[in-house]
C-alpha cells in the first residue's frame, strides 16, 4: 500500500469513519467489494493518524474510534494509539504555542484521557502533564514579571480657548457659503 494520503484530519478523518461505519452496518445494501473499500478506507484512516493532526483534531478522532473500537480494524486502533503516544511524548511542541491558563488545562484533561483510553504508561502520562504544568509557570512568571503600570494621576484636561477672532474665522466660511447658496437661487 502506497504511503501518500490525500486526506487531512480536520477534513477528511471524521467522514472516512463514518464512512467506514456505514459500510460495516450495511448501510449501502448490495454494493459489491465491501470488504475490500473498508480496508482501503481502513488504511487511509491510520495514515491520517500517522501524519501531523491538531490536538483537537487527534481528540475528536480517537473519540469516536474508541466509541467503535470493536467495529474498526486493528490497524485504525494501533495508529490511534500510536498518534496518542507520540502526542504525550511531543507535547512540549503543541504547548508552546498556548498562552492561556484554560487552554492548558483543557489540554491537560485531554492528554490524561487520552492517555488513559490507551493505557498508555503512567508515567509517560504524568511526563506530559509535568510539562504542561511548566509551561503553566513560565506563564505565570512572565504575567508577574510585567511592571504594573505607573499612574501618576490624571492629565488636566485640555481647554480649548476661542476668542472672537477664532470663533468669526470657525463660522465666516459657513456665512459665505449661505450667501453664495442664495445667490444662486436667485
Amino acid at each position: 500500500m502506497a504511503k501518500s494520503n490525500d486526506f487531512s484530519s480536520w477534513r477528511d478523518g471524521g467522514n472516512l469513519i463514518d464512512l467506514v461505519l456505514a459500510l460495516r452496518f450495511d448501510e449501502y445494501e448490495g454494493l459489491a467489494c465491501v470488504d475490500e473499500m473498508v480496508s482501503l478506507l481502513e488504511n487511509r484512516i491510520s495514515y491520517v493518524f500517522d501524519e501531523y493532526m491538531s490536538s483537537d483534531d487527534l481528540e475528536t478522532l480517537s473519540d469516536k474510534i474508541d466509541k467503535h473500537r470493536k467495529i474498526l480494524g486493528s490497524e485504525v486502533i494501533v495508529a490511534m494509539e500510536r498518534a496518542i503516544v507520540r502526542e504525550l511524548d511531543e507535547c512540549m511542541s503543541t504547548i508552546a504555542a498556548m498562552d492561556s491558563k484554560s487552554t492548558l488545562s483543557d489540554h491537560t484533561r485531554m492528554l490524561e484521557r487520552l492517555g488513559k483510553m490507551v493505557d498508555a504508561p503512567a508515567e509517560t502520562i504524568a511526563m506530559a502533564i509535568s510539562r504542561v504544568e511548566e509551561r503553566l509557570a513560565e506563564i505565570k512568571d512572565s504575567a508577574s514579571e510585567a511592571p504594573p503600570p505607573q499612574v501618576t494621576g490624571d492629565a488636566p484636561p485640555e481647554r480649548d480657548i476661542f476668542d472672537n477672532v477664532a470663533l468669526q474665522n470657525l463660522f465666516d466660511p459657513l456665512a459665505s457659503d449661505q450667501v453664495v447658496l442664495e445667490g444662486d437661487a436667485q
